[in-house]
């Protein structure tokens, strides 16, 4: 059963998705961590819970890590999660696709959204090809607007990065309303 209000009209979806993995090279590393907060376009959630899923990987995927992530990701408990998770990728991939398709409507227009999109994108092109087959092929990249912004005068957001998804795309939503709140500011 659908929670979606089907009398409404065709309409965007902010598919706000952050993926934590082994490294930046798609064809070498693994996803780790899948969240996901679906949003209006005025960023207002669809959902009270949002999709937040770890995957299962092997000691041999985990030891093989940069440096880096095996210090960000061990302090922030996503290497224990990994390795107690009982849930595969393509588990993941299905449980989340089902999760966007109980809260849209097939005419929904699907618009990944987050901070460096792109790189998250390389990896469900690479991993997830049934969630990349229902996404809009254009996405909305804070990264980029921020840019825009600073070169406008509108102060750059500050944030820590936690290293956890579903904290990185909480931060992302945050970040945008910041840069929206400075556009408004500069045209009043």
């Amino acid at each position: 059963m659908s929670s979606v209000d089907n009398d409404r009209s065709q309409s965007s979806v902010w598919v706000w998705c952050d993926l934590e993995m082994t490294g930046l090279e798609p064809s070498e590393d693994k996803i780790l961590e899948v969240s996901c907060i679906l949003t209006t376009s005025d960023l207002r959630e669809y959902t009270a819970t949002p999709f937040s899923e770890v995957v299962y990987q092997p000691d041999s995927v985990l030891n093989a890590m940069s440096e880096w992530c095996i210090e960000h990701h061990g302090n922030s408990g996503l290497t224990e999660a990994c390795q107690k998770s009982k849930k595969s990728l393509s588990e993941i991939e299905a449980m989340l696709i089902a999760y966007i398709q109980e809260h849209t409507l097939p005419t929904d227009i699907l618009y990944l959204a987050g901070n460096s999109i792109h790189m998250d994108r390389a990896f469900i092109k690479q991993y997830m090809k049934g969630l990349d087959s229902l996404l809009h092929y254009r996405m909305i990249d804070v990264t980029s607007i921020g840019i825009v912004c600073e070169s406008m005068g509108i102060p750059r957001y500050e944030k820590e990065a936690p290293h956890r998804a579903l904290d990185d795309i909480r931060l992302s939503i945050a970040e945008l309303k910041h840069y929206q709140s400075g556009l408004v500011a500069s045209n009043e």
